[in-house]
């Protein structure tokens, strides 16, 4: 800034910084706007969820988890059925638990046996 004298420089001055605030005011008040937007506890959660799920090494573990629960309750209904019994119940909760963890934990190694047995019973219909 220059170095006020009189009055007519600060005339000048206040004229000056005043069209400055008209020219950036638009552009400020639109960032206001973006800043209040983003900073919406909703638009915060949505944003972080949206990040979360397209990181590809999460879609992989998510995917894996589904996997797991599904094996761990298709095991237990093949293994013990619809059962009342309270040992059987719990032997089969226990069952699931231990099938879901095992395959969520390890989806190549499930992936590797699945295919190992398409193969089998592939030379198994050939035959």
């Amino acid at each position: 800034m220059k170095e006020i004298k009189n009055t007519n420089d600060l005339a000048l001055q206040i004229l000056a910084l005043e069209a400055k605030s008209k020219e950036e005011w638009p552009l400020f008040k639109e960032e206001l706007i973006s800043t209040t937007e983003n900073l919406n506890p909703l638009n915060l959660i949505k944003n972080s969820i949206q990040k979360s799920v397209t990181t590809p090494l999460l879609k992989n573990k998510l995917l894996a988890g589904i996997v797991g629960m599904a094996a761990g309750y298709a095991s237990k209904k093949l293994v013990f059925g619809a059962t009342h019994n309270i040992v059987s119940t719990l032997a089969a909760t226990l069952l699931e638990t231990e099938v879901a963890t095992a395959v969520s934990s390890e989806p190549e190694k499930i992936e590797l046996i699945l295919n190992m047995a398409k193969r089998l019973f592939k030379k198994n219909e050939t035959a």
